[in-house]
């Protein structure tokens, strides 16, 4: 259990990062043309819908990896490394966000 527990949730995590980092490439692009808004705009439409799921999961990692810890059970150094990078992500994310939506 000790070492099942963090290898199921540093997996979760990476999907979830992996899925942040790809919709903030898709939203962080410069729009040159209509053809390019309308794709902008299909994926900041996806990514609205979708980001508070992955930010609360990632969220939710983190309280794991605080229960872990609290109770005892050792939460290795990359772990917290690999969380603390998603946090990161889901930052530059909320910005793209933003500056699609001010755009």
């Amino acid at each position: 259990m000790n070492s099942f527990i963090p290898q199921v949730i540093r997996e979760r995590n990476e999907v979830a990062k992996k899925w942040i980092k790809e919709n903030f490439v898709k939203l962080d692009k410069t729009v040159a043309d209509v053809e390019e808004y309308v794709e902008q705009s299909q994926y900041y439409n996806y990514t609205s819908e979708n980001f508070q799921e992955f930010r609360d999961k990632i969220g939710l990692y983190g309280e794991f990896y605080n229960i872990l810890n609290d109770k005892g059970l050792k939460v290795h150094k990359t772990d917290l490394e690999q969380h603390n990078e998603s946090l990161t992500e889901i930052n530059k994310l909320q910005n793209a966000i933003q500056k699609v939506e001010s755009s």
